[in-house]
């Protein structure tokens, strides 16, 4: 047996129809707060029978219909159905699968079923009986339910081990074998008290029977005196019937007319207010129309507002970022005009190159002549001239690096400028996000800390919650005793008022005259009432006095024997039987002071009889007559030696009612129970209407207790709830908070990080910029040491060629080392042109990756800016479109209102008129009336007749009654005659015509009523016969249980705690029944204490220890737990989570969790979320082995 699927429509936040199915092993249900997950949890408990909203987290049952959101209106039924896999037949039912469902409809009807046949809840209830599973059950473990375990009295933990000795259909036999027995027993109540009563009513019917036959001659001879009087009025009302007839036929046709006016009149007024109804209904409509356009008018300003509000933000951005391509655009424009001027001088510098390379060629062939001619001169001019060359090459060098320096400085102070306003602007950014993470990190604080107060204050409402439901049930259950004590109380005193009004156990001369008493206060003046009536008695004192006085109870108190003889004179004439009367004025009464004075140190002596008792004054020396010497004492031993001390002088008798005479014989034994007694009655009737008042007067006290404590019920439930609510949102808020915070530092991160590389690549830059300062000194130095050492070679070459010819050679050749020199800075100027040229380039690069990425910024921002503009567009044509059609409402409502006011005047002179039209149709109504009633008086009267004549001779309607001639003067006479004869009747009394048959049939069920009340004794003795068994069954189970738990709960404590001992403890062994449940744990390095010892992590992880232990033992087909980790830390989340594990081997274990440990550990997860607000949603995902694996 398993549970194959769950399908919830309209259950809570399941507005659609949901299906949940389920496999085997570990299903984890995960989800956001809120999202509806433990509704799951609560759709088991709810079709499995739970009744208390309370358990399902509500107030009222209702509240499990989905109630609507935002977007779908609220539905009008809950339903859920479980599908349970039943192959191995765990169930009696002899189905596959077997679906129980639960509908419950607003009106509070609920409905159930079993694979679509309509049942009872008592049917679903025993289906599971024995299985596990059961609202009850611990094979559903709700939030908060495990703390609870722990949080039990010991009598209260007891239950843990029941549901796990299985004894859940005992205990249910148990309470329906009481229940049972309870019934047999007010049964058996029942038939003595109408055995008692059939005792008292079989007396009295043999002389009704004799009272019957005359009866029966009297009313013979009324029949026939009343037929012939009936027939004189039939005929006289016949008559009188015709005339009265014809005068309603003439008013009746006047009253039709008026009606007719009338009517007209309020067709007329009818149209009029269906117009006015119409015009009215459309007033209404344009007036709300106006003010639903108005609320729009107002949602298009705000919605202006915010629109402008971000257009100008986005016209800054745009400013900002158009600002940023310029100054990025005039640094590529100087870059490209620098690179320009350097290719156009680097283009001059080339032919330069070109021309002065031709005359080197031209030059260097004069040269080679001149030279042949002194070629020793030559070797020294060679000598000097090339290191002459060399110095003015370097000297060309240092000139083009130095020019080269001087542009790549300038080039590096733009860029350290361009640096040093984007590492401000930066600088700047970072500032404002420091403060916006500051301020979110100090709202975040707060935010936690009133969460905190929140969560406090949610645990405090928690155990108010606990604690006013507790009061509750302790209430509740006060309310139903005092229910049933009244219930029983007021039976009893029903039953005794009865009997006490139909005087029964008096004797039937004795009621005859109490009854006629009691209902004519003026019959036989100086009466009093029965010696019963008069006495009143302690209860412990009642048999001793009733045995005493026996039939003197009986007595009737009289003031005289004259109206003792009045009284039986009239039992006489009425044949009502015989009674004893007790003259008030013929009593003797002696002091019998000396007797008690004699008698009251004696032992077991109470008191003389006339002594117990209570009465008037007036009543006193009957009482005194009667019982003055009568001895109570104690009991049979002291009575009897106390009557051979006085010589058997006095009458004694004992509270047990046993009687010692003075001629010594003794009365005694067993008292058959006739219930209540003449001398009790009284008693018992105002005992029992003191203790109907007090019970009575508790009642609303315990109704308004009840009723207080439930609505403080509601009003924590309500509280509850919106703490909850509050700290859903607080949480929320904390973590968008949170992902605001993570957000911000995130965007600190990339401004640090681009805030360090614009910091470092202008420390880099300013480094070079310094550098090149650096190398122009020292190229500016070398450049003027090389100049004065070609200055020096030059004067050396000079004095060398003084000659004509070396003059010659000598101008040709400083011709031509001229040009050299200048073929040589030409060709040092190109290079550094180049390099120059290579480092623009770069730059450029660089420029045009930032414009690229500035003008994607810039266009999305247009587009944004586009996009808003559009939006105002439209949002101010919609404003102007509004705006037209509220004002053309607003007319239309005027225009209504005016045909309004003037069809209210119509209606006002069409009033009158009906008025008019009224007050005719009145005045005919009313003279239709007078003449209907006279009618329908004759008619009635007729009719009366008729229907008496027909029920009492059993004559047709209409026909006569009598056949002979009928005198009407004669009516007067024969009326008298049968009032005479009715008299007679009267006189007689209540007159049981069946007293015969109802002797007969008393007798018999007498008879019947002896052979039930046998029967019932023998059931229940028979059931008593069963509890015992029962009793025992239980005990076995619970110890056989309580071992096997104990076992487990040490094996499983030590998987979890990774040591320790635990141990559960019977509070009573001795009385396995009520005993109470401890538990005992001992931490590793810590001493054994109680749970109150433990933290809250410890006392949950306990919990858990002894739920899955319980799991082990009692293996149920499936286990719902929802949240039961949620104290725990990771590791020890994931060492239950193992263990679950392994108990999923088993059983299917379906459990409602937020923990990753957990989740890693299922075989299939189940999302629940809220994609539409307020409605939940599912998705299901199973992993294979080899996933569970990676």
């Amino acid at each position: 047996m398993y549970l194959k699927a769950i399908e919830l429509s309209g259950f809570k936040s399941f507005a659609e129809r949901v299906r949940l199915d389920f496999a085997g092993g570990l299903t984890a249900i995960v989800g956001a707060n809120g999202s509806g997950k433990s509704n799951i949890i609560d759709a088991v408990l709810w079709v499995l029978g739970e009744q208390n909203a309370r358990n399902l987290r509500g107030v009222r049952m209702e509240e499990v219909i989905f109630s609507g959101s935002e977007k779908k209106r609220a539905v009008g039924l809950a339903e859920v159905i479980l599908y349970i896999d039943n192959t191995e037949k765990l169930l009696h039912l002899d189905y596959d699968e077997i679906a129980v469902m639960r509908r419950l409809y607003r009106d509070g009807t609920s409905e159930y079923y079993i694979n679509q046949q309509a049942c009872r809840l008592k049917d679903i209830v025993e289906l599971f009986l024995d299985t596990g599973v059961g609202k009850d059950s611990f094979s559903i473990i709700g939030q908060g339910q495990v703390d609870e375990i722990l949080s039990y009295k010991p009598e209260e933990r007891r239950v843990i081990l029941e549901e796990v000795a299985g004894i859940s259909k005992f205990k249910y036999r148990k309470r329906e074998a009481l229940l049972k027995l309870n019934r047999l027993k007010d049964r058996l109540q029942r038939v003595n008290d109408i055995l008692i009563e059939i005792n008292n009513q079989i007396e009295p019917l043999e002389d009704q029977a004799k009272k019957a036959e005359v009866y029966l001659e009297l009313r013979q001879e009324l029949t026939a005196k009343e037929r012939q009087f009936y027939e004189i009025e039939r005929r006289r009302l016949i008559d009188l019937q015709a005339s009265s007839a014809e005068k309603d036929r003439q008013n009746k046709d006047k009253y039709a007319a008026a009606q007719a006016a009338l009517a007209a009149e309020n067709a007329i007024r009818e149209s009029l207010r269906l117009e006015q109804l119409k015009l009215e209904k459309e007033t209404e409509d344009l007036s709300e129309k106006s003010a639903q356009l108005l609320l729009l008018l107002e949602q298009n300003r705000g919605q202006k507002e915010l629109n402008r509000q971000q257009i100008e933000q986005l016209h800054l951005e745009e400013l900002r970022l158009e600002e940023q391509i310029r100054l990025n655009a005039a640094n590529k424009e100087s870059l490209l005009v620098h690179d320009t001027n350097l290719e156009q001088e680097q283009n001059q510098l080339k032919l330069t190159i070109v021309e002065l390379k031709a005359e080197l060629e031209t030059k260097g062939l004069e040269m080679t002549e001149l030279l042949a001619q002194e070629e020793k001169r030559s070797r020294e001019e060679r000598d000097l001239t090339a290191q002459l060359q060399q110095e003015y090459s370097a000297l060309s060098r240092y000139q083009g690096l130095l020019a080269g320096l001087i542009k790549e400085e300038k080039s590096r102070i733009e860029a350290i400028e361009v640096a040093q306003k984007s590492l401000k602007d930066l600088q700047l950014n970072k500032s404002e996000l420091n403060q916006k993470i500051e301020e979110t990190k100090s709202s975040f604080d707060q935010k936690q800390k009133n969460l905190s107060e929140l969560q406090e204050k949610i645990s405090i409402n928690q155990s108010q919650l606990q604690e006013n439901q507790s009061k509750i049930s302790a209430l509740t259950e006060n309310l139903r005793q005092n229910e049933t004590d009244t219930r029983l109380k007021q039976n009893r005193l029903n039953t005794l008022k009865d009997l006490a009004d139909q005087m029964e156990g008096y004797q039937r001369g004795v009621r005859a005259v109490m009854q006629r008493k009691r209902s004519d206060q003026n019959f036989l003046s100086g009466l009093h009432d029965t010696i019963a009536s008069l006495f009143k008695v302690k209860k412990e004192h009642e048999t001793a006095i009733e045995m005493v006085l026996g039939g003197n109870l009986q007595f009737i108190v009289v003031d005289t024997p004259y109206v003792a003889e009045k009284a039986i004179d009239w039992l006489k004439n009425q044949r009502a039987g015989r009674a004893t009367f007790y003259p008030l004025s013929t009593v003797r009464t002696s002091d019998n002071q000396s007797l008690y004075n004699r008698v009251k140190s004696e032992p077991g002596v109470i008191a003389l009889a006339s002594q117990l008792i209570e009465t008037e004054p007036l009543y006193e020396k009957v009482a005194n007559a009667l019982l003055g010497n009568v001895i109570v004492l104690k009991d049979l031993a002291s009575a009897n030696k106390l009557a051979a001390k006085l010589n058997f002088r006095y009458r004694l008798v004992t509270l047990e009612g046993d009687l010692v005479y003075p001629s010594g014989a003794v009365t005694g034994g067993s008292i058959y129970n006739r219930g209540s007694s003449l001398l009790g009655r009284d008693r018992e009737i105002a005992e029992l209407e003191q203790d109907l008042k007090a019970l009575s007067n508790q009642l609303p006290e315990l109704k308004t207790e009840l009723n207080q404590e439930e609505n403080n019920l509601q009003s924590l439930a309500a509280e509850n709830r919106v703490l909850r609510e509050n700290e859903s949102a607080l949480k929320e808020e904390l973590s968008e908070q949170n992902l605001r915070i993570l957000q911000y530092n995130t965007q600190a991160e990339n401004q640090d990080s681009l805030l360090t590389k614009s910091q470092t690549e202008l420390k880099t830059w300013q480094t070079e910029l310094e550098t090149l300062k650096t190398e122009q000194a020292e190229l500016k130095i070398k450049e003027e040491e090389t100049q004065a050492q070609a200055e020096k070679l030059r004067d050396q070459i000079e004095s060398l060629f003084l000659s004509p010819l070396a003059l010659k050679i000598d101008d040709l050749r400083k011709e031509l080392n001229a040009k050299e020199i200048d073929q040589a800075i030409n060709n040092q100027k190109n290079h550094s042109l180049q390099e120059q040229k290579d480092l623009n380039k770069n730059r450029l690069l660089e420029i045009d990756r930032q414009l690229e990425n500035l003008n994607r910024a810039l266009a999305e921002n247009k587009d944004n800016l586009s996009q808003k503009e559009k939006e105002e567009a439209k949002n101010l044509e919609s404003n102007t479109t509004v705006l037209q059609e509220q004002r053309e409402t607003d007319q239309s409502y005027q225009n209504k209102r005016e045909k309004l006011q003037e069809l209210r005047v119509n209606l006002e002179g069409q009033e009158e008129r009906i008025y008019q039209a009224r007050k005719g149709e009145d005045q005919a109504r009313e003279a239709a009336y007078h003449s209907a009633s006279d009618l329908a008086k004759v008619e009635s009267e007729y009719q009366y007749l008729l229907e008496k004549i027909a029920n009492d001779y059993e004559i047709e309607a209409d026909q006569p009654i009598w056949q002979g001639s009928l005198d009407p003067k004669d009516g007067p006479e024969l009326q008298r005659t049968c009032n005479s004869l009715r008299a007679k009747i009267r006189a007689m009394g209540i007159v049981n015509l069946g007293a015969i048959e109802e002797l007969e049939r008393l007798t018999g069920r007498q008879e019947y009523l002896f052979e039930q009340s046998e029967d019932i004794r023998l059931s229940c003795q028979g059931i008593l016969k069963i509890l015992g068994e029962i009793d025992k069954d239980m005990e076995v189970r619970f110890f056989d249980a309580y071992q096997k738990v104990n076992e487990k709960f040490k094996e499983v404590f030590q998987q979890l705690f990774l040591g320790g001992q635990a141990s559960l403890q019977l509070t009573e062994p001795e009385d396995l029944l009520q005993t109470g449940l401890d538990i005992m744990a001992q931490l590793p390095g810590k001493r054994a204490g109680n749970l109150s010892l433990l933290s809250g992590g410890e006392r949950a992880l306990t919990a858990v220890a002894l739920l899955i232990a319980i799991l082990q033992v009692k293996v149920p087909p499936f286990v719902f737990l929802d949240e039961v980790e949620t104290s725990l830390d990771e590791p020890n989340v994931k060492r239950v989570a193992a263990i679950l594990r392994e108990c999923s081997k088993d059983t299917q274990i379906i459990s409602v969790s937020h923990r990753k440990g957990l989740m890693e550990e299922a075989d299939a997860l189940i999302g629940v979320t809220m994609q539409t607000p307020g409605i939940s949603t599912v998705v299901s995902v199973r992993f294979g082995d080899k996933e569970k694996q990676e």
